[in-house]
């Protein structure tokens, strides 16, 4: 599948779009995948947050511990919000088709 985009100047662009197969095996394997993710995951990295912040002494926390923390935050926040955009992607290309 490519799609043609006419571009101000006087050429076009031709972008190569990756066809994605219609089968249920593949749907309800990204969907598997995705909920594998969200909760699997998502609580791996809580319960890393949990151990760092009150596994010891709160007053020996390290620079690598609060930093680790914090990037454990951001990797949550980005599995809650990147996969969606990804998922509703693939149930609108089923239906189109």
């Amino acid at each position: 599948m490519t799609m043609s985009i006419e571009s101000w100047q006087s050429g076009s662009i031709t972008i190569a779009l990756p066809d994605i197969p219609n089968n249920s095996l593949y749907f309800a394997l990204c969907i598997g995948i995705y909920i594998l993710v969200e909760t699997v995951g998502n609580g791996l990295l809580v319960s890393i947050i949990l151990l760092e912040k009150y596994g010891g002494d709160s007053k020996k926390r390290t620079l690598i511990n609060q930093l680790t923390t914090q990037i454990c935050l951001m990797v949550i926040l980005s599995n809650l919000a990147s996969p969606h955009f990804i998922i509703y992607r693939l149930i609108i290309a089923a239906l189109s088709k």
